[in-house]
């Protein structure tokens, strides 16, 4: 049986960073990390767990995080194109 001390084990996939904070939330209180990982925020999206912020996508609805950097690389490349064909 536990010594009911909080554990420092979790299973956020960027733990090696720090900052970690364990958390409960989504659809099912779920544990996540609140630092680094989200829950798929569109309302009609079914999806149960979490993913990263920075890199991941939602998979059940391609959704994804305001702080995700591949997204807004490939925003960033599609407004250039975009101005460009303008001029």
């Amino acid at each position: 049986m536990g010594k009911g001390a909080k554990s420092t084990v979790h299973h956020c996939p960027m733990k090696s960073k720090g900052g970690c904070r364990p958390a409960l939330g989504g659809p099912k209180n779920r544990r996540y990390c609140s630092t680094h990982q989200t829950f798929c925020a569109t309302p009609s999206c079914k999806h149960i767990f979490p993913f990263l912020k920075t890199t991941d996508v939602c998979n059940s609805c391609g959704s994804f995080h305001e702080d995700n950097i591949k997204a807004q690389k490939e925003k960033e490349a599609e407004e250039k194109y975009a101005n460009s064909k303008k001029k």
